[in-house]
């Protein structure tokens, strides 16, 4: 069966079009509903002023699998009672993928590159398949979908796979994502190009979200002051949280990501701003924290009292806490 390669969002929210069905499939449990009937709940339901837009969603439910129509009237098909007794999102990416072109594809994109944005995901999705979409509408709509499952998630414009993503994909399609090896000459590029940029763009976002200004890659003369700007050195810090006071000039933050780099080089840059900073953060393993804390007291350095140590996992959890906190306060403060 050859899949549909047109596919729509549900209303309620990006991230709520799981809720959404499970609404859909609720009222249709409890309800003989014709199409027309079905239409004008969802219209009150959701405050829509078209018609044809409320058919488009329940055309979304039947092409899922989850409702069919028999006599005239809507029943809920077998797939649909399993979901909505046992919400398992699981189920629904099953059918997503077996019924829908696109979902499978961002998948293994995601997997391959880690992390793209949707521009990214469009021309590698047209270049490889050709499917003739004139904007990157259809794949948004799959990303938001992909949200509401939270089976992907996004920081800074780029998609990526989360653990319930991971699992599914080791489940569903047999790939093996976190026992994926890169040759040995290889895993230095690879923590390097992708992780450690994506941990940037992390930690930027976090904290943006605190309302620090942050910045990604700067000079380490940013927090110098001009008596004490370095003239013939080019040191970058991995990313700086600033927070500025009323009367009270700024606070600076700086922060590392220490993957697989020099140990010694991340110690020299962080010395060379310790006066100015109000606290340091460093990403990094716990045995690299170790090294580090003994050069550190060996030295008997200003940043031992100064630096928080956070793990790489620490970042995205507080990502996915992150996103969470923006969702209740869009819902709580919305009109």
């Amino acid at each position: 069966m050859e899949k549909l390669k047109g596919f729509w969002p549900l209303p309620g929210g990006i991230r709520n079009y799981v809720t959404t069905l499970s609404k859909i499939l609720s009222v249709l449990s409890e309800h003989q509903f014709d199409e027309k009937n079905l239409i004008r709940w969802l219209m009150k339901e959701y405050s829509l002023q078209s018609p044809s837009t409320s058919k488009h969603y329940i055309d979304i439910v039947k092409k899922i699998g989850f409702a069919d129509i028999k006599n005239d009237y809507f029943i809920i098909t077998n797939d649909g009672k399993k979901f909505l007794e046992t919400k398992d999102n699981l189920l629904v990416l099953k059918l997503l993928i077996e019924k829908i072109f696109g979902f499978e594809e961002i998948l293994k994109l995601l997997t391959d590159k880690q992390t793209l944005d949707k521009t990214e995901i469009y021309r590698e999705i047209e270049h490889k398949y050709h499917i003739g979409w004139e904007t990157d509408n259809q794949i948004l709509w799959r990303l938001y979908w992909l949200l509401s499952l939270e089976f992907v998630d996004v920081t800074s414009g780029k998609y990526y796979l989360t653990e319930k993503g991971i699992e599914a994909l080791n489940e569903i399609l047999k790939v093996e994502i976190r026992k994926k090896k890169l040759p040995e000459k290889d895993i230095k590029k690879d923590l390097e190009e992708i992780s450690h940029a994506d941990l940037e763009d992390k930690v930027k976002y976090i904290g943006e979200f605190f309302e620090f200004e942050a910045i990604k890659k700067p000079s380490i003369n940013t927090m110098l002051p001009p008596e004490r700007q370095l003239k013939s050195s080019s040191k970058e810090l991995d990313g700086l949280w600033i927070k500025k006071i009323p009367m009270g000039g700024k606070i600076y933050y700086p922060i590392e990501i220490q993957l697989s780099g020099n140990l010694s080089d991340t110690i020299d840059r962080l010395e060379t701003i310790s006066d100015f900073a109000q606290k340091v953060i460093i990403v990094i393993d716990e045995k690299q924290e170790k090294i580090m804390l003994e050069r550190l007291q060996a030295k008997r350095s200003k940043l031992l009292d100064k630096t928080v140590y956070i793990r790489y996992e620490d970042i995205y959890k507080m990502v996915s806490a992150t996103n969470a906190l923006k969702g209740f306060f869009e819902k709580l403060f919305s009109q």
